[in-house]
């Protein structure tokens, strides 16, 4: 790094690379996709003490930590494909969930947890990557 050159003029520097960067690289990723990820991953961490909602909250964190990453740096057809893994990893969580929740006073409460979680990683996969354009808005 020289040592006239400010921070700032690096940031932008790195911005102007990153915008420019080939499609299916690291850098290409958007930023929101590598905040997924850290999220994502987050929460797989944090299951670590949840010993009822360990199997939801790690499927959870994988699933969605995976999805982002493949739709962050891929193409059309490996984000359908990630898309629909992450639904389809939704509905494994809510089975997850109902199948290891305990007997008594917590079973509601680690089924909801668990459809939670479900409808937060069916949310994602929703909203995630770029939306085709209509062919009435392209030029």
């Amino acid at each position: 790094m020289a040592k006239n050159r400010s921070l700032i003029t690096y940031i932008r520097q790195f911005s102007a690379d990153r915008a420019g960067a080939a499609p299916g690289t690291l850098t290409a990723m958007p930023l929101r996709y590598a905040a997924a990820i850290v999220i994502f991953g987050l929460l797989a961490a944090s299951a670590v003490g949840a010993r009822d909602l360990l199997v939801p909250t790690v499927l959870t964190g994988l699933a969605g930590a995976l999805g982002a990453a493949i739709i962050g740096v891929a193409g059309a057809r490996p984000q359908r494909a990630a898309r629909i893994g992450m639904t389809a990893a939704a509905v494994v969580v809510v089975l997850s969930g109902v199948a290891f929740a305990p007997d008594g006073d917590e079973r509601g409460f680690v089924i909801g947890v668990a459809a939670f979680y479900a409808l937060l990683l069916a949310a994602f996969a929703l909203v995630a990557g770029p939306r085709p354009v209509k062919a009435s808005a392209r030029p």
